[in-house]
């Protein structure tokens, strides 16, 4: 009997081998990519949430980088005899088959520091990302509000008057007037310098000049455009002709953020001070002691749970803008023909 036994525990093991085999790699990718995949975006998003709210507390940002993931599946078979004996004589044999699947992860960290901290989290980000993301869906006034630091003679600073920013409210209102209507539309030109940043322009149709966002943009603005072509340039330069606009850089813009976060009352004194205010503000991230049920992303820091509400659709677009240019710097850091232009005034 034991021979045949063995024979029919063998054809088993060899059919699951050749089973399993066949399924362990493209099997292996169903299973694990899809839990990869939702574990990063969940802890970047938890990383960028907790370090908007560190800014709130004066503390230094922190980015832990996955620089790769190696996953190495693998199936073991075999089979596990128990010999009972009774009066020195077997009189029962146990056969159990073992399938054992073992998954063993490589996970690499890579604190962001150095040069590249410097790169990604401390330059000003670019007029073409600028460019980009607006081509890519996202809104003129998120942006503008996100990213500019200030427009000519309007400064959206934090530490601006509630008139100033006010005022710059009203251009922003009339780029997006100007732009929904098609009265301005954005050009990029490419440079005849190899290596040189594509110029941004934007274009001013000719019944633009008709309109009354536009002239309000100009007094308020004080520009002149020159043959309908509006220049954008990053800097201090005072020139009537063209915008000059000045953007923040990602840790000035996490900075930005920290000021609408709504902290637990016996932490007023000890955090950074905020002069905005919080109608319409571009992100909310509200404390609570108990972790909060309704939640769409949260984190717990310094005792207390920081949230952003599962129905604050405009927080959760702002944090997703965040990781869009966060992301930007770090390729344009990474890129080979890294350029710093000083403004000149």
């Amino acid at each position: 009997m034991m021979p045949k036994f063995k024979i029919i525990i063998s054809a088993f093991l060899l059919f699951t081998l050749l089973f399993n085999c066949k399924s362990i790699g493209p099997g292996a990718i169903e299973r694990d990519r899809g839990s990869y995949v939702e574990a990063l975006s969940l802890t970047n998003r938890q990383e960028m949430l907790a370090n908007i709210v560190r800014a709130k507390y004066n503390q230094p940002p922190v980015f832990l980088k996955i620089k790769t993931i190696t996953a190495s599946p693998s199936l073991e078979l075999g089979v596990d005899v128990d010999n009972a004996v009774g009066g020195g004589v077997p009189v029962k044999t146990n056969i159990n088959p073992r399938i054992v699947y073992k998954e063993d992860p490589n996970i690499f960290y890579e604190p962001l520091s150095g040069k590249e901290f410097a790169s990604e989290m401390l330059m000003p980000v670019g007029l073409l990302p600028v460019f980009l993301m607006i081509n890519n869906g996202f809104s003129f006034t998120a942006i503008s509000d996100l990213l500019f630091v200030s427009i000519n003679n309007l400064t959206n600073s934090r530490n601006a008057s509630i008139a100033r920013r006010e005022d710059y409210k009203k251009a922003i209102a009339c780029f997006n007037t100007l732009f929904e209507q098609k009265l301005f539309m954005f050009q990029v030109r490419r440079s005849e310098i190899v290596d040189e940043d594509p110029t941004l322009n934007i274009y001013v149709s000719p019944e633009a000049t008709e309109s009354e966002a536009y002239n309000d943009l100009k007094k308020i603005l004080k520009f002149e455009p020159k043959n309908n072509i509006l220049p954008i340039k990053l800097g201090l330069v005072n020139d009537d002709s063209s915008l000059i606009i000045n953007t923040r850089s990602v840790l000035a813009l996490i900075n930005y953020l920290s000021n609408f976060v709504v902290v637990p009352e016996k932490h007023r004194d000890i955090v950074w001070p905020s002069k905005l205010e919080m109608n319409n503000s571009p992100i909310t991230i509200y404390s609570s002691k108990s972790k909060p049920e309704s939640a769409n992303l949260s984190i717990l820091l310094n005792d207390y749970w920081f949230y952003i509400k599962d129905t604050d659709i405009n927080s959760q677009n702002t944090l997703y803008l965040l990781h869009i240019v966060f992301d930007m710097q770090a390729q344009i850091s990474n890129s080979n023909n890294l350029q710093l232009t000083l403004p000149i005034r």
